[in-house]
């Protein structure tokens, strides 16, 4: 049974290590609001739908993923996030606006504002007190409730659920060059819940079988 045991740490360690190792070789995908990025606004004057918008953005910037969202004490600003645009293509840009909106702005009304990429570092500072405080929480609290079925597996079980399962999350993420938002970074929050849960599922198991 012990030697199980050592086989089955030695496993999760090397595993733990192949995706740290996938992870620095192949980098991750961040999503437009997170990389290096241009933004357009324009002051319409006017209300405005962002399906709208949006479907003159993806026929004039091609083949790009953009931000398109309502800006300005009114919300009657366009605002546009790309990665890249060109002068003919803002040109144009204005153009069509100028069709559907029936406007007659040119180039010079289009405020643009170029943005530097984000470090991961950067992204992540806001969130690391709590997240210390938070993972302080949940270990006190395993430690005292799972006592019983040794202290050591107790405070480890937690630790090890959180550092595996984000390793591997974010292997998947850099292997499938999946995008770093704010909704992949909600789900990497789900699933530390969802496998902790299960955790304390295992453990209240045990706990009962060592109270008979």
């Amino acid at each position: 049974m012990k030697s199980n045991k050592i086989k089955g740490l030695i496993i999760i360690i090397a595993l733990l290590l192949l995706g740290v190792v996938i992870i620095v070789l192949n980098k991750f995908a961040f999503s437009i609001n997170y990389s290096k990025n241009v933004r357009l606004e324009i002051h319409l004057g006017k209300d405005f739908e962002i399906s709208d918008v949006l479907a003159i953005v993806s026929d004039v910037y091609k083949e790009q993923n953009a931000i398109v969202r309502k800006s300005g004490g009114f919300s009657d600003t366009i605002t546009v996030t790309l990665r890249a645009i060109s002068d003919e293509q803002n040109e144009e840009f204005v153009n069509k606006l100028n069709e559907k909106y029936e406007t007659s702005f040119t180039t010079s009304d289009l405020n643009i504002y170029y943005n530097s990429n984000v470090r991961g570092t950067d992204m992540i500072k806001p969130y690391i007190a709590v997240s210390i405080i938070v993972a302080v929480i949940i270990i006190g609290y395993f430690a005292v409730r799972y006592r019983k079925i040794g202290m050591v597996r107790a405070i480890l079980g937690p630790i090890m659920v959180g550092i595996g399962t984000q390793v591997l999350y974010l292997c998947l993420m850099s292997i499938f060059r999946m995008e770093i938002n704010e909704g992949t970074i909600a789900s990497g929050i789900a699933i530390i819940i969802f496998c902790l849960m299960y955790l304390i599922n295992c453990y209240e198991k045990e706990l009962k079988a060592t109270e008979k």
